[in-house]
């Protein structure tokens, strides 16, 4: 079996792959408070417990991390749980990638993961993974796996806090497609703004990099607050919360054991 573990600005999001690469436990966790490494190894430990997983599955245990204090605790709680190969995902575990951005060490994992899943899902084709998650991340990979580059924007939850704080009268909100795309009420003119707006940038972007490279660019959707999104778009391919668990338990797959 394959522990995969995305750890982001928001959550860790853990997933247990056995043999048939069935995804069989997944489990979501607050990244903040920061945690020591004795603490993680206790709430991994109860997660397997809970699911009647025995650590002694675990044949390998694959990291994407773009919080960098939380790595390190993490690889010694996982080494300490499971005798099992530990990888780290980096540019520098994935040599077989083409990487075409300007320094292929800026990249983060997340996006890494996100390009090597898309291929289970649009194989062939130019594509653009949408990562729902504390930022809006995009992906650019073309037919042949390439990462092209990436765009990133504020999340829609850091959109909606930075308006509440930054204004006098303006409340925070629930993360939902009101009725309309306008709204009749405070709360749901809120909502209006950044979902159905968001809605739109990501078609708009969809667009542009049709355009920029002469080809349909098929689109993917992931992270935490993609279901808030992701109805509102007509353009995308696929919708799946695990996509990025997926490109980590496929690079898992390709380490030398």
């Amino acid at each position: 079996m394959i522990l995969a573990v995305d750890v982001g600005n928001s959550n860790i999001v853990l997933g247990v792959y056995d043999d048939t690469r069935e995804l069989v436990a997944h489990w979501r966790l607050s990244t903040l408070p920061p945690r020591t490494a004795d603490e993680l190894r206790v709430v991994l430990a109860g997660l397997f417990r809970d699911s009647h997983l025995e650590t002694t599955q675990i044949s390998a245990v694959v990291i994407g991390s773009v919080v960098p204090p939380l790595l390190s605790p993490l690889v010694r709680s996982v080494r300490a749980l499971f005798d099992a190969d530990v990888h780290v995902v980096s540019a520098d575990s994935v040599p077989w990638l083409e990487i075409a951005i300007d320094n292929r060490h800026e990249i983060g994992a997340d996006l890494i993961a996100n390009a090597v899943s898309s291929q289970d899902y649009v194989q062939g084709c130019t594509c653009a993974v949408f990562d729902f998650g504390t930022a809006l991340s995009t992906t650019l990979v073309d037919a042949e796996g390439r990462i092209l580059g990436a765009s990133i924007a504020p999340g829609l939850m850091k959109a909606s806090l930075a308006l509440s704080e930054g204004t006098a009268q303006l409340p925070q909100i629930e993360l939902a497609a009101p009725p309309k795309p306008f709204g009749t009420n405070t709360v749901h003119a809120i909502q209006a703004g950044i979902v159905y707006g968001y809605a739109s940038m990501v078609e708009g972007m969809i667009g542009r990099f049709s355009d920029h490279l002469g080809c349909e660019v098929k689109a993917l959707a992931t992270g935490g607050l993609a279901d808030v999104v992701a109805p509102l778009v007509r353009r995308f391919e696929k919708v799946d919360p695990w996509l990025t668990l997926n490109g980590l338990r496929r690079i898992a797959e390709r380490q030398p054991r």
